[in-house]
This record gives structure tokens, C-alpha cells and sequence, in this order.
């Protein structure tokens, strides 16, 4: 009796480094695009010391990473709670 190897492949991931340059650009992207959806929302946002609330009025790139100013402040998008429109 003869045992199949498993296929161990992952279909959607890949090796080169152009993929992971391909990946990385869209996650960026992504994450730009939803940042500049975010301008003019009313917002609550996690910060240290508790929950900052107000509204986005830009985008700014930090270290290449994009940032919601809210009252003056570069917030991350992963520290927004809540969006509502203004």
C-alpha cells in the first residue's frame, strides 16, 4: 500500500519577494484609503489614558505609516473605537 505525500502548498501565499513587496504596497494602500475615508468622521480613539473624541481633519504619513489628526494629534488607525459621520 502506498501512502500520498500531503500538499502542504498554501495557495495564496508565496515565497518571492516580490510578493511580499506586492502585499506589503497593498496593505498600505489599504490602510491609506482608509484613512482618508476617515476625514471629517467624528471619532472616538483609545490613547493611554483613556478615550480621546473628536473629529479627523487630515491624514498625515509618519514612519510611512498613515495618521488621523484629531484635535491637533497623529492617531493610529488601529486606536480608533468608533466612526460616525459629523
Amino acid at each position: 500500500m502506498r501512502k500520498q505525500k500531503a500538499n502542504r502548498s498554501m495557495p495564496f501565499t508565496s515565497n518571492s519577494p516580490a510578493a511580499g513587496n506586492r502585499n506589503q504596497l497593498q496593505l498600505f494602500s489599504l490602510r491609506q484609503h482608509l484613512a482618508e475615508a476617515l476625514v471629517g468622521k467624528t471619532v472616538d480613539l483609545l490613547n493611554g489614558r483613556g478615550v480621546a473624541h473628536g473629529i479627523v481633519s487630515g491624514v498625515m504619513l509618519l514612519a510611512g505609516n498613515p495618521k488621523l489628526l484629531v484635535n491637533g494629534r497623529p492617531y493610529d488607525l488601529n486606536q480608533v473605537l468608533t466612526a460616525a459621520p459629523h
